[in-house]
């Protein structure tokens, strides 16, 4: 994959700094190329985020005693469960906390440890077209 280059001809010092010399034009494309990447981050985290939650719906249903079957047959978990995740690269994730084994519920632990093994880690795909 390649890094999205700045435009100009400046080095980065003081008395270059980045984008020296950049057209309006080369800017605009930066702008877009650092928006387009963006999105494909936003994407990935939502493809993530999808899988997460699904890895602590299965593991909520295997644990014995967290189901109720209503009259209709129908199964669903006795205690709500919430997942939240941050899909903004740029958004500050001080919110949003994973939880730990010493200081978090059980329960809480292992749904979010069990989904974490499942789920993996985001993955950013290259498009086609882009070196690797």
């Amino acid at each position: 994959m390649r890094a999205i280059g700045w435009p100009g001809h400046g080095d980065g010092t003081f008395e270059h700094p980045i984008g020296e010399g950049a057209t309006d034009e080369e800017w605009e494309t930066r702008y877009s190329q650092t928006d387009a990447l963006l999105g494909r981050y936003a994407a990935a985290f939502v493809t993530y985020a999808e899988a997460f939650r699904a890895a602590v719906d299965d593991e909520a249903r295997a644990i014995e005693g967290l189901l109720t079957e209503d009259h209709g047959g129908t199964t669903t978990l006795r205690v709500p469960v919430e997942v939240v995740a941050e899909i903004d690269p740029e958004e500050p994730w001080s919110d949003v906390q994973n939880p730990d084994e010493w200081d978090s519920d059980p329960l809480v632990w292992r749904l979010w440890s069990a989904a974490r093994e499942r789920a993996g880690t985001p993955q950013l795909t290259v498009e086609s077209g882009d070196p690797s």
